[in-house]
């Protein structure tokens, strides 16, 4: 914990199954600055996201998460509101895994690339990769042979852009499925549970205007009420 223990909270969860292994604080004023430890069984093929929050946003404490000589996460001071980080319990060569992408929970109405966010969660590292996603139960959308420069080493991140054809935000639900294959070349990912991320997304079919209405509050006692009173009606 840092200074202010009541805003670090965190979890460790499956990331696959969504299984809770484990949620820390809030904590104590009296635990400030204190270390905490844990110990919690997860599974030998387990793909897990590892997060901590710190509602104050100075991201303070420090953190590892580790079993034996290995170090599956760590970090120290100044990471913001949150961190997260996704990790595997028993490391394959190749598993790249699509966690997150520019898609929202609503999206207007038009015509947009995909944007996704891959972690390497493997022990080689990745150049380049086939990329895919589709929208519902259509056809699938591939970009082949995309080169990651530089490489993604094992336990980072990046992000790519799928610009071959734009997916079409017609009115409705929509769920768009995103993976990659064929990593680096000819290595299909040995770690399949973890490969698509599946977004759903809502288009809005109409819209409604509304108008808003602010109530105005003043008293004879209140000397700047009656000065900013002007400007506020201003606006």
């Amino acid at each position: 914990t840092d200074n202010t223990p009541a805003q670090n909270s965190g979890s460790v969860v499956d990331a696959v199954t969504g299984s809770v292994y484990l949620n820390f604080g809030p904590y104590a004023f009296a635990d400030k600055n204190k270390t905490f430890n844990y110990n919690i069984n997860l599974p030998n093929t387990a793909t897990v996201l590892f997060s901590i929050y710190d509602t104050g946003g100075n991201g303070g404490a420090s953190f590892s998460v580790t079993s034996g000589s290995d170090t599956y996460v760590s970090g120290s001071g100044n990471w913001g509101d949150e961190y997260k980080r996704y990790f595997t319990t028993c490391a394959v060569e190749y598993d790249l895994m699509v966690y997150d992408s520019n898609i929202k929970p609503l999206t207007l109405g038009g015509e947009y690339y995909v944007v996704g966010y891959v972690q390497n969660l493997g022990s080689k590292s990745i150049t380049k990769a086939d990329l895919h996603y589709r929208k519902d139960n259509g056809p699938v959308v591939s970009k082949f042979a995309h080169n990651f420069t530089p490489p993604i080493q094992p336990g980072q991140t990046t992000t790519f852009l799928h610009n071959i054809k734009k997916w079409c935000a017609d009115g409705g639900d929509h769920d768009i499925t995103i993976w990659a294959s064929n990593l680096n070349g000819t290595n299909e990912d040995q770690r399949q549970d973890n490969d698509k991320l599946i977004v759903h997304t809502q288009v809005p079919t109409a819209f409604t205007y509304t108008t808003v209405l602010v109530e105005e509050f003043t008293q004879a006692s209140c000397g700047p009420c009656a000065s900013q009173n002007p400007a506020f009606n201003a606006l």
